[in-house]
């Protein structure tokens, strides 16, 4: 009887646990499933729509082509792959249903990041994984939860991004051609594809691993050189967007590094976050650093260099979009790997970090929660009481009725049973 009630009490708190370190992601999936509807907007229409209705229409060898072209200034082929699949499956397009499959790549990249964290800090691994909860289903992460197009493309390169490294990070050389693969992916399925993949080789050159290190090398120089293969210089890449100045570039860097503590305190969040991660930075005295951080390190890494890339090409736009929704995922990732390094720094303050730490991300996700909930309620009902969800109606209506022609999606039908 009694090794029967230690066992059952072991369930409880395993499940107890479980529970906790899983509420945001519960909470984050129900605000999906309710303000979530199928109706495309913005870059729905061509990234999607009009996407698949050329697909549709085309040859084998044109097919192909299409995976690989621009969207805008990106190359976004793994979405894409997901948008034909998805097609061939079901044999039609639902918005609503790209979102979960949107939001189960956002519990992927979680899963990574907890298995990661297992490996450098076992004894507090629940703690750490409740942490990236916290801040991973944060819901000012609205856009990327009831946007298709953008949780499929910014929630997907940073997924290939660490499963990549999650692979080369594997004793088992049988995973080398699966991290080859994600990493080749990875390239050529954002604009920040090339940085994860320079990241990909500084984390297997910090491995020391000769044949990890060749195989990284070739695909960043390879696919580097492919993804400018018929690359069209877009206007908005040289135009008003584009600033090298540095009284520009630097705030809107700044917010957008530190957009998790809201807009606010954006600039003065992001220079905090920064100082914390040289301070902080997990190296000893004899400049060796702890393998186990190197994923951290190199994440760490791939962050702030999206986000100063991204600042220098839309640092002319108004410093408020450096905190759009859709990019405060980077930010949202970078907070809990400071608390690691943190604990990896100073291990004899364990308890105060952790609890610290926990208060602090808690009284954040409270008040994300409240600023999330209006926007996705705002950014659903916005939706609903607009004929089409683009600037250029006259466009988004052409590239709709093309879809319903071809039997991939039909708009007036989906409003029907809103």
């Amino acid at each position: 009887m009694s090794y029967n009630r230690i066992d059952s009490d072991d369930i409880v708190n395993t499940v107890f646990k479980y529970a906790i370190i899983l509420s945001p992601a519960i909470i984050y999936f129900s605000f999906v499933e309710f303000y979530g509807i199928n109706l495309p907007r913005t870059d729905d229409f061509y990234a999607i729509l009009d996407f698949l209705n050329n697909f549709k229409k085309a040859g084998v060898t044109e097919k192909l082509s299409l995976l690989f072209s621009q969207h805008n200034e990106h190359r976004i082929f793994s979405a894409r792959i997901v948008y034909v699949a998805y097609y061939f499956i079901f044999d039609s397009i639902n918005f609503k249903y790209i979102m979960y499959i949107d939001a189960a790549l956002l519990l992927g990249i979680f899963y990574v990041f907890i298995n990661f964290s297992k490996k450098i800090l076992p004894e507090i691994f629940p703690v750490i994984s409740f942490l990236f909860g916290l801040c991973l289903f944060d819901l000012t992460n609205f856009e990327n939860a009831i946007f298709s197009m953008a949780g499929m493309t910014n929630y997907g390169i940073i997924l290939l991004f660490i499963a990549s490294l999650y692979f080369y990070s594997s004793h088992n050389e049988k995973m080398i051609p699966l991290a080859a693969l994600l990493q080749t992916v990875c390239v050529f399925s954002s604009g920040n594809g090339n940085i994860a993949s320079l990241f990909i080789l500084i984390f297997t050159i910090l491995n020391k691993d000769r044949i990890k290190i060749i195989v990284a090398a070739i695909i960043f120089i390879v696919c580097g050189i492919l993804y400018y293969y018929h690359y069209v210089h877009l206007e908005t890449l040289s135009g008003s967007s584009f600033t090298t100045m540095p009284s520009k570039f630097i705030p809107y860097f700044l917010h957008a590094i530190g957009s998790h503590f809201s807009y606010e305190f954006g600039v003065v969040s992001g220079v905090i976050l920064l100082l914390l991660v040289a301070l902080l930075f997990p190296v000893q005295k004899s400049l060796v650093i702890k393998k186990e951080a190197l994923p951290f390190i190199c994440i760490v890494g791939f962050i702030i260099a999206s986000m100063a890339v991204m600042a220098i090409y839309r640092g002319n736009l108004p410093v408020s979009l450096s905190y759009s929704s859709r990019y405060q995922i980077y930010s949202h990732m970078l907070v809990p790997i400071i608390v690691i390094f943190a604990l990896l720094k100073f291990p004899d303050k364990v308890r105060i970090i952790c609890v610290g730490s926990t208060i602090l991300l808690i009284y954040m996700y409270t008040i994300n929660y409240s600023e999330g909930k209006i926007c996705f309620e705002g950014f659903t009902n916005g939706l609903k009481f607009t004929d089409y969800g683009y600037d250029d109606k006259a466009a988004a209506k052409k590239i709709a009725d093309e879809s319903c022609r071809l039997g991939i999606y039909c708009i007036d039908s989906a409003r029907k049973k809103l």
